[in-house]
């Protein structure tokens, strides 16, 4: 089993922040099933999750066509951000993968590959201008599960921070994707990025980078308990 890393942390506050904005409410829908075709990332044994989810924001933001963007790509665009930003060095945010995607935009996958053994380069100039063809157009901070099923009912991914604890890696969950609460006193093993993508009354649906074999054709399902409980940072990209 692939050992599983947990870097995502909640963001320092930022006055900057926008709040999801838009039209006039009117009545979702009550419930927006997964699509399963979708393309699953597999990150492997990196500590990419928060990049496979942002790749795949953009490509649901772009209406679901053509070839996936690039991971290997928005891990140098991050980096910029943090270099650009000493205070957030290091600081594994789902709002970096955001500003990233702001900021510089992205390329393709196959003109910029990800691979375990070599994802800390520098794409070369042609590509780092073409991305910029891709820049989103801003994103906006949805707060609360209301907020959330909104951005997702308006056709907006939504990029979320979970707690993760040991249920997340079990083998019952990777059968079924449904993602336990925790037990009392159990520990968090740290912060997992992930897109949230689809909702019905009692649960979200997210695409998760573990590949297809794992959860519901690699999708998995929050609780609202557990959304209420353990979901921090979700932002929803205008693209």
């Amino acid at each position: 089993m692939t050992k599983r890393l947990f870097p995502i942390v909640r963001q320092p506050e930022d006055k900057r922040d926008h709040p999801l904005c838009l039209a006039p409410a009117k009545p979702i829908p009550a419930s927006i099933p997964p699509d399963f075709t979708i393309p699953i990332f597999d990150q492997g044994s990196t500590n990419t999750c928060a990049l496979n989810a942002g790749a795949s924001a953009l490509w649901v933001g772009k209406g679901k066509t053509g070839p996936v963007w690039s991971r290997a790509f928005l891990v140098w665009a991050v980096g910029i951000i943090e270099r650009d930003h000493p205070e957030e060095d290091g600081v594994k945010t789902i709002r970096n993968v955001c500003k990233a995607l702001l900021h510089s935009g992205d390329c393709t996958e196959p003109a910029y590959p990800f691979t375990d053994a070599d994802m800390h380069g520098t794409p070369p100039p042609v590509l780092v201008n073409a991305a910029k063809a891709n820049i989103i157009k801003c994103y906006e901070a949805c707060v609360g599960l209301v907020a959330i099923k909104q951005a997702i009912a308006a056709g907006r991914p939504v990029l979320a921070g979970i707690d993760c604890f040991a249920g997340i890696q079990s083998a019952k969950t990777a059968k079924t994707g449904i993602v336990p609460l925790p037990r009392k006193g159990e520990q968090s093993q740290g912060g997992h990025g992930i897109l949230l993508l689809g909702y019905d009354a009692k649960r979200i649906w997210f695409v998760n980078s573990w590949s297809a074999s794992w959860g519901s054709k690699g999708w998995g399902i929050l609780s609202n308990a557990y959304c209420q409980q353990y979901l921090f940072d979700a932002w929803s990209i205008i693209v």
